[in-house]
């Protein structure tokens, strides 16, 4: 016979080896929603290592962890002793465990303890300088200048920089497989003057690395092998390190969008160029620069001044107005010109004859 406290612990282990199950049957839903959604493989196997672990955890603490379920005890069980990992990896964790929560049951618990970062506050989201890439350009190898101008110039991601195939360029144009299934959306941009140097340069370089053209890649390292994803951002990274900046290859992405933006771009072209479906998330690119703040200060002083010379203007003609209305009463309602107050503002009078309305008016 059991007694009542491992009867009550059945109970629980029962509840929660539920609550588990539930957990990865959602984990298995959410999975197909990100593949629908066109995210690649990696990402999808991503979330699934972490989804996984997050509620295998909170399983063998014996709590909750269906999407549903998930409340703050649960998140600050995961906050204070899910090991293993840094604090900013954990907090990356729990962004993506909010993700599954509210797309699977609408449960918004981390978001309401304030876990989540805006999305302009966000560690290590920076923006580049276009002054200090310029400047470590001019002491790196020819295959670390190229990315810089990719990201730069063309706001290519790192993972669409690693991707550029030889048969991709087509003429003074560039075809671009961002993120999505199989190779990824297309599109296709066209290749600047400063890229197109740079570029050649690079392919003049790259025939040593490969005589024989068996490799279709474009950025290939030293070595001749293909450079990844996280090649082409560790290069940039160590780039800055080197050169005592602060960038990243995103980073030189979110320049590229702030440029576009301020030179007078609309958003929607923008986002077409970046390869965003939604212009919402373009616009979380842009960082509004001093120089733009100073401006729009500028503008709107200069706006202020316009308005009050007109308005005075307005004041000056309306007196007008009133005191012919009061010299012509004497003179038996003959038609005069009388500027209303919208009017006065494009030059413009009304006539009225003011035998009878001049004289109640005034």
């Amino acid at each position: 016979m059991m007694n009542i406290s491992e009867r009550t612990k059945g109970h629980i282990c029962a509840a929660v080896k539920r609550d588990y199950d539930r957990a990865i049957i959602e984990i298995d839903d959410y999975q197909e929603r990100l593949y629908r959604r066109g995210r690649k493989q990696t990402t999808i196997d991503n979330y699934r290592y972490v989804l996984t672990n997050m509620v295998g955890f909170l399983a063998d603490c014996g709590l909750h962890s269906s999407p549903d379920s998930i409340g703050e005890y649960e998140i600050s069980a995961i906050i204070h002793d899910y090991p293993g990992v840094s604090d900013l990896t954990k907090k990356d964790y729990i962004t993506k465990l909010s993700k599954w929560m509210m797309t699977q049951s609408g449960n918004r618990t981390v978001e309401h303890m304030g876990l989540l970062w805006p999305r302009s506050e966000r560690p290590g989201r920076i923006w580049a300088d276009r002054r200090d890439a310029l400047k470590i350009m001019v002491n790196e190898s020819i295959t670390n200048r190229l990315i810089i101008v990719l990201a730069m110039e063309l706001g290519l991601r790192a993972c669409e920089i690693s991707s550029l195939r030889i048969t991709d360029i087509e003429g003074d144009w560039l075809k671009i497989y961002g993120k999505g299934h199989g190779n990824g959306k297309m599109r296709e941009m066209a290749i600047l003057p400063d890229v197109r140097k740079v570029m050649d340069e690079y392919l003049e370089h790259r025939t040593g690395l490969d005589p024989d053209e068996r490799e279709e890649r474009m950025l290939l390292s030293d070595k001749g092998s293909p450079i990844s994803p996280h090649a082409v951002s560790k290069r940039v990274i160590d780039m800055s390190k080197r050169n005592g900046v602060r960038m990243t290859a995103h980073s030189l992405r979110r320049t590229f969008i702030t440029d576009m933006l301020d030179s007078g771009v609309n958003l929607a072209t923008v986002s077409k160029i970046a390869g965003h479906d939604n212009p919402a998330v373009t616009a979380g690119y842009y960082r509004c620069r001093k120089e733009k703040v100073e401006d729009a200060m500028g503008c709107r002083h200069q706006h202020i001044e316009c308005d009050d010379k007109s308005r005075n203007d307005i004041n000056d003609s309306m007196a007008i107005g009133v005191r012919k209305c009061e010299s012509n009463r004497k003179d038996g309602g003959r038609l005069i010109e009388v500027p209303s107050r919208k009017e006065s503002e494009q030059g413009y009078g009304i006539k009225l004859n003011i035998s009878s309305l001049a004289v109640n008016s005034c």
